[in-house]
């Protein structure tokens, strides 16, 4: 949270992507997850210069409803004993794989660049 603090004072186009879920958090520290969300979710700006994206509950959910559960447990397969993070980065530089859902959108915002009509 910080890292984003500092670059938003310097007035620095920032994106915030985080999982609701953190994995940082123990079970019994629920209100104490809420409230690091929230104050994630309070340094977004009114003027778009700073965005934040709350995946729900996280990023391998998303990632599961876009390549489909049979998809996504082969290629869980092929990296086995490899923590979730890595795992899912791993996953991500594998061909075909698609970008789920609302990663595409964050992904051109961060590029600074509107993401593309579908075709009709």
């Amino acid at each position: 949270m910080e890292f984003a603090q500092i670059a938003a004072s310097f007035e620095i186009r920032t994106g915030i992507v985080y999982d609701e879920d953190a994995s940082d958090f123990k079970a019994g520290q629920k209100d104490d997850e809420k409230r690091y969300n929230a104050q994630l979710d309070g340094l977004a700006k009114a003027d778009g210069s700073v965005k934040v994206w709350r995946l729900s509950p996280n990023y391998e959910a998303h990632l599961r409803k876009a390549l489909g559960e049979q998809t996504y447990q082969a290629l869980c397969q092929k990296f086995p004993n490899t923590g979730k993070p890595t795992r899912a980065r791993l996953i991500a530089l594998e061909d075909g794989t698609a970008i789920p859902p609302p990663l595409d959108k964050i992904l051109h915002w961060l590029a600074n660049r509107p993401k593309p009509q579908a075709r009709q």
